[in-house]
């Protein structure tokens, strides 16, 4: 169906690599926004074994995969 960049670094060369991406591939390959953000509380939450929305509902990683998750099932996916 697509992309769905994961793990994305707040950084100016991540923003490079995922705008030179869709660049490369064009109309040819749906790239989903928003992309998942790296955050702190992905690596809290896999340490202590719980997903994101049980440690960290409110955070940007879980707000990011429900915006997706809504995007599938409202069908615009």
């Amino acid at each position: 169906m697509g992309l769905l960049p994961t793990r994305v670094a707040r950084t100016t060369n991540a923003r490079e690599v995922l705008e030179h991406t869709r660049e490369a591939l064009g109309s040819r390959v749906c790239i989903f926004e928003p992309a998942i953000p790296e955050t702190v509380k992905f690596r809290e939450a896999a340490g202590l074994g719980q997903t994101i929305y049980e440690h960290a509902p409110e955070s940007a990683g879980a707000a990011a995969y429900l915006a997706i998750a809504k995007e599938f099932l409202c069908g615009r996916a």
